[in-house]
Parts: structure tokens; sequence; C-alpha cells
């Protein structure tokens, strides 16, 4: 119990660094970690496989893997689709969310198409998790 009690505090330090980096896309990472703390399950991790980095999970809930993006998300259609089907970064197949302000609508069809879903604000991430 005390070492699930360190690691939850681990965790919970993490998110707060990150709400104070310098870089907007992992301060946004932050932000919605904090928002959604009581349902996260991961922040920022590497996932490997026989020590080769298959990936990294932005954010993880007990309902979802969210990706995040303070840009237009150019390069996220590949990951996201990492997400979607590779089971060693989702061996549950949990939803995968986009999160992204300023997301281009071309590349929000094609992902929501793909299976993901999209949410450029949070409180619509809020609603999305609520439903879960």
């Amino acid at each position: 119990m005390a070492e699930h009690r360190q690691d939850r505090l681990e965790l919970l330090r993490r998110v707060r660094r990150a709400t104070q980096s310098r870089d907007p896309t992992v301060r946004l990472e932050g932000r919605i970690a904090r928002r959604l703390r009581r349902s996260l399950r991961a922040f920022q991790q590497e996932v490997r496989v026989q020590g080769r980095l298959v990936g990294e999970i932005d954010v993880e809930l007990e309902t979802a893997i969210i990706e995040v993006t303070s840009g237009k998300g150019r390069k996220k259609a590949r990951q996201i689709q990492r997400l979607l089907h590779n089971r060693d970064l989702n061996p549950t197949g949990k939803p995968v969310i986009m999160f992204g302000p300023q997301v281009r609508r071309g590349l929000v069809r094609q992902l929501e198409e793909s299976g993901a879903s999209v949410v450029q604000t949070l409180s619509e991430l809020e609603a999305w998790v609520g439903q879960q």
C-alpha cells in the first residue's frame, strides 16, 4: 500500500513539474493530467519492449489514452494509429483521444475516421471522459 502511495505521489509530482515547463506541449500535457488526476494512471510514460522504445503515452486514464499537441497535429496521424492498434502501447484497446486546440479540420476528420476521438478544449475533454 505504501509503495502504491509513493508511486502515486511521484506521478503527481511529475505532473506538477510539467505544468511549469517552458515547452507548451509539455505544459498542456500537465494541465490535462492535473485536471483529470482522479482517473490518471500514467503520465509521459515511455513504453519499451525488450529494451526497445516502442512509444510514449502522454496521458493515460482509467478509460482512455490521450495524445496531446499544442500545434496543428501534422505529425500525429501515425502516432494515433500506433496508439489505436499497437498492443504494446495499448494492451486493453482503450479509446484514444487526440487533444489539440489547433488541430486542423482535415486531420480531425482523418483521425475520427480511423477510430480516434478529437477534442479541442478542456471542457470537451472533461465531457468526453465523463461519458465513459
